[in-house]
């Protein structure tokens, strides 16, 4: 019985040994940090998906025979689209408003272009035929052709220093595209709205940058917004808007999680470390792409709401 014992012992041993000599080779090798992260292939091709408010539906044959390139694309989507603060620049336009409020996805929009030229997305669309629509919408309807054309895209938010006068050092508030570019083997910038492709990215700063620049005190808030609306509370927004775009919830502008609704004064200590958090991981997001989802679901951020904006 002793020895029978004494065997079993070496056994259990042997099998001890065994188990922390492969531990130590997979994480020598890495294994163990990896096995959450999500390769590049599945990110790409998790970007050539559809969201809810980029997918065509029924006015996906409007995409047939569409151009391949980006700069023509752009240029196309301009005759779809106008800009509310460009409205003042078309005669035939006198009196129209902004139509942000009228739509919200690229089905509802085709649909409405149909409607106001049956010919779909042609070139030659009359001005009174465009949708009256802001860079969000510019970026939907970019990004949902692109995916179409099986090329992996994603909308961003934050902040553009184009779009301010040159002696004005302001960065406006906006929305592009970030595109997968293949045969550079990375992710370029291109603003449909501005018709701007592959331009340098100090131009366009993401939200989330913003936001960790003001919370080390290396920029004043104010730098940030648009028209009357500038400063911390607007950058906390669009950093909330990014963080849902780069998971493929392109979220209307007065839309967010729960925690948008609160004033970054009234923001706890754990409040703002969940912020800081997600500004971190928008730094990579490939990279970052699993715990980016997985900090989705954390509690704190709550459920999709409207929320006073401004």
């Amino acid at each position: 019985m002793f020895k029978k014992t004494i065997k079993k012992n070496k056994i259990l041993l042997l099998i001890i040994i065994t188990v922390v000599v492969f531990v130590l080779i997979f994480r020598g090798r890495g294994y163990f940090e990896n096995v959450n992260k999500i390769s590049r292939k599945e990110v790409l091709d998790y970007y050539r998906q559809y969201s809810s408010n980029t997918d065509p539906g029924e006015y996906l044959f409007l995409y047939e025979s569409l151009p391949v390139d980006i700069s023509e694309l752009c240029i196309l989507i301009k005759k779809q689209l106008i800009h509310p603060v460009k409205i003042d620049e078309f005669p035939e336009l006198a009196g129209k408003k902004s139509e942000d409020e009228t739509f919200y996805s690229v089905r509802e929009m085709l649909e409405e272009l149909v409607k106001r030229n049956p010919k779909g997305l042609v070139i030659d669309r009359l001005p009174e035929e465009r949708l009256r629509l802001s860079c969000r919408f510019h970026s939907l309807l970019l990004a949902s052709i692109l995916k179409s054309q099986n090329i992996p895209v994603r909308v961003r938010v934050g902040f553009a220093e184009y779009l301010a006068p040159p002696e004005v050092n302001k960065s406006i508030d906006h929305w592009i595209c970030e595109i997968w570019d293949e045969q550079k083997s990375s992710w370029i910038y291109v603003d449909p709205d501005l018709c701007k492709v592959n331009f340098d990215k100090t131009e366009f700063e993401p939200a989330g940058e913003s936001w960790l620049k003001v919370q080390k005190k290396q920029v004043d808030p104010n730098q940030y917004g648009v028209a009357v609306w500038w400063g911390h509370d607007y950058i906390k927004a669009n950093l909330l808007h990014d963080f849902s775009c780069v998971l493929n919830n392109e979220l209307i502008y007065w839309e967010g999680p729960a925690l948008a609704r609160k004033k970054v004064l009234s923001y706890t200590t754990d409040d703002l470390e969940l912020l800081d958090t997600i500004s971190v991981l928008l730094q990579d997001i490939d990279d970052n792409f699993y715990e980016l989802r997985k900090i989705s679901l954390d509690k704190r951020l709550g459920d999709i709401t409207d929320y006073p904006r401004y």
